[in-house]
This record gives structure tokens, sequence and C-alpha cells, in this order.
């Protein structure tokens, strides 16, 4: 079970210039966090903290919280591997169609990011991390990966670390353990 509250300091909230949508399908995800509110703030400090800033309404971004067994089904779907992971990202219109997008006054869906709840809590209590601490550090590794930070390769791997690093500072959350 969930410790909650995830919470965001009021003093600390901002708007998000990306438009989450939620949806909660799967596992056992808390009914008493505003799961909404916790990862768009998560995603505002995100895009603050990195420069991005398209208008706010341009770009949509989709999150679902689920369970193993879906992200399980959706890796081998998609990656080929017959296991549950704790994040995917899925890319829609890319970043680069932002401009495009604004010019169309059409919004831009970023893609989807989908954590499996399981995974969460196992990899929140090996790493000795709260979840809401755990959840925030994958929803930043999934935005990120949908703004085009990757990590096949050495130097981007160490690139995105550090920029996940730097957010889940900014956050207040400590970020020596990942």
């Amino acid at each position: 079970m969930m410790e909650p509250p995830c919470t965001v300091d009021n003093d600390q909230a901002i708007r998000s210039p990306i438009r989450v949508e939620l949806l909660v399908n799967g596992g056992s995800w808390s009914d008493d966090v505003k799961w909404d509110y916790f990862i768009e703030q998560v995603v505002a400090v995100t895009c603050r903290s990195i420069g991005f800033s398209p208008p706010v309404g341009l770009v949509e971004l989709s999150v679902v919280l689920t369970s193993d067994d879906a992200i399980r089904k959706l890796n081998l779907e998609f990656r080929g591997k017959d296991q549950a992971t704790d994040v995917l990202s899925f890319l829609g219109d890319g970043a680069e169609l932002c401009e495009q997008r604004q010019r169309e006054y059409r919004p831009l869906l970023l893609g989807d990011i989908v954590v499996a709840y399981e995974t969460v809590i196992r990899d929140s209590a090996a790493l000795r991390k709260s979840v809401c601490d755990h959840l925030s550090r994958l929803i930043i590794h999934g935005l990120l990966h949908l703004l085009g930070y990757d990590h096949e390769e050495e130097a981007l791997a160490d690139q995105m670390e550090d920029t996940e690093k730097f957010v889940l500072t900014k956050l207040g959350i400590d970020a020596n353990v990942y």
C-alpha cells in the first residue's frame, strides 16, 4: 500500500506547460493520493528545470499508472521483452512538431508514460526511497525520453542521468541513490 500523501509544497506549486491526462488502470494505486496534481507538479518542475516552455495547453502528455502484468504485456508487444519493467514511454507526435502545431493551433501529443505499481513498490523499497520520490524519478525519466533524451550511449546516458538528478534536486529529493 502506498504511503500517502504524495504532495508538492503549495508554496512551490507551478502550472505545468504540459497538459497531463492521467489514467489509473490496474495495480493498487492509492485513492488517497491526488495523482493527477502530484504528477502535474513533477512534470512542471521538470519542464522548468530543463527550459522546456511551450505555450500552456499546446502540449499534452498521457500518464498511465498500471500493474506489472499490464506493463509486461506492453513491454512484450513493443520491445520484445516478456517481463515487467518500471516505466515505459511511447513517443506521440514528437517534440520537434511543437512549432508546427503551434502555428496550426492544434495540441501536440508528446506521448505516453506508463508506470507499473508492483515494480515501483519493490524498487522503492530496495532503494530505500519513498514510493513518491521513486515515482517522481520515473516520471522525470519517461518525460526526458519523450523530449529526446536517451541513454543508449554512455555520453548520452551521463547527460540524461545528470538531468534527472538536477530535476530531483529541484523537487527536494535526494538524488544520490540513483
